[in-house]
């Protein structure tokens, strides 16, 4: 079950890109959607 390098990448650089950009009008359930995926993919 190894996902290919760029698909994690690419969520990674994803939650990067919202870490930054957030503000006090973030939304806490879009970072956990992308943190599930990134949980998914590492594992």
């Amino acid at each position: 079950m190894l996902r290919p390098y760029s698909c994690q990448k690419h969520l990674e650089d994803k939650l990067s890109v919202i870490a930054k950009n957030s503000s006090p009008n973030a939304s806490p359930v879009q970072l956990s959607i992308v943190s599930g995926q990134l949980t998914i993919v590492s594992f």
